[in-house]
Protein backbone atom coordinates (compact mmCIF):
# COMPACT_ATOMS: atom_id res chain seq x y z
CA UNK A 1 0.00 0.00 0.00
CA UNK A 2 2.81 2.40 0.69
CA UNK A 3 4.27 1.53 -1.98
CA UNK A 4 1.50 1.94 -4.53
CA UNK A 5 1.21 5.61 -2.51
CA UNK A 6 4.99 6.12 -3.06
CA UNK A 7 5.16 5.68 -7.12
CA UNK A 8 1.80 7.60 -7.28
CA UNK A 9 3.21 10.51 -5.98
CA UNK A 10 6.66 10.30 -8.00
CA UNK A 11 5.11 9.07 -11.31
CA UNK A 12 5.84 11.94 -14.29
CA UNK A 13 3.73 10.88 -17.55
CA UNK A 14 6.76 10.98 -20.12
CA UNK A 15 9.47 9.76 -18.42
CA UNK A 16 10.64 6.35 -19.33
CA UNK A 17 10.70 3.82 -16.06
CA UNK A 18 12.59 0.30 -15.35
CA UNK A 19 12.54 -1.92 -12.79
CA UNK A 20 15.62 -1.85 -10.26
CA UNK A 21 16.30 -3.90 -7.23
CA UNK A 22 18.87 -2.81 -4.36
CA UNK A 23 20.69 -5.94 -2.37
CA UNK A 24 22.12 -4.96 0.93
CA UNK A 25 24.93 -7.41 1.97
CA UNK A 26 28.03 -7.22 3.63
CA UNK A 27 26.38 -3.90 5.55
CA UNK A 28 28.89 -4.74 8.95
CA UNK A 29 31.20 -7.57 10.01
CA UNK A 30 29.70 -10.40 11.83
CA UNK A 31 29.16 -9.35 15.61
CA UNK A 32 28.26 -6.16 15.22
CA UNK A 33 25.17 -6.06 14.73
CA UNK A 34 22.77 -3.95 16.11
CA UNK A 35 19.22 -3.78 16.28
CA UNK A 36 18.19 -0.31 15.76
CA UNK A 37 18.57 0.34 12.27
CA UNK A 38 19.13 4.43 12.66
CA UNK A 39 21.99 3.94 15.47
Amino acid sequence: QYATEAVSRIFRPGFRYSKAEVLLMDICQPGEFTDDLFA
